[in-house]
């Protein structure tokens, strides 16, 4: 499996949280499977997170600690 074809993981630190992340966004369109992650992050770390945990009491604060790789 090369680098590109890897699924992208969601992972939430707090609460053991896990998901493949389907990227399909047309905010990620084009880009390779680094740049994706690399945007993810950045959504995540902005008001409008790409991702946010169910499993945790704040969605909303749980979103800018999910690790994304």
């Amino acid at each position: 499996m090369t680098d590109e074809s890897k699924p992208i993981e969601v992972y939430c630190p707090i609460c053991g949280f896990k998901e493949t992340l389907n990227a399909d966004d047309a905010r990620l369109a084009g880009l390779s499977r680094e740049e994706k992650i690399a945007r993810i992050r950045e959504f995540q770390a902005s008001d409008e997170p790409f991702f946010t945990c169910d499993g945790c009491d704040s969605e909303k604060e749980s979103a800018k600690i999910l690790e994304i790789r």
